[in-house]
């Protein structure tokens, strides 16, 4: 299941493990705050949030995406 940080919650992590879900893609776009202000997102502390839910809840397959060639992003980022 793909999932948005700023939607997910203990709760619906609980309800997805329980009705079978097993794979968790988290939609994280950046950790770089320079990237999401460019994306305008604001979404940082709760992807990590997220994930860290995530894992508590018992998903052991959790993968997040990542965008890559962000306008003014370098390698270095």
């Amino acid at each position: 299941m793909e999932a948005n940080p700023g939607t997910l919650d203990v709760e619906k992590l609980a309800m997805m493990k329980r009705r079978g879900v097993n794979r968790l893609s988290i939609g994280v776009q950046s950790f770089d705050d320079r990237m999401l202000a460019a994306l305008e997102e604001s979404q940082r502390e709760q992807a990590r949030e997220a994930i860290r839910q995530a894992r508590e809840t018992g998903f052991e397959n959790v993968s997040i995406d990542l965008i890559f060639a962000i306008p003014g992003q370098t390698l270095a980022d």
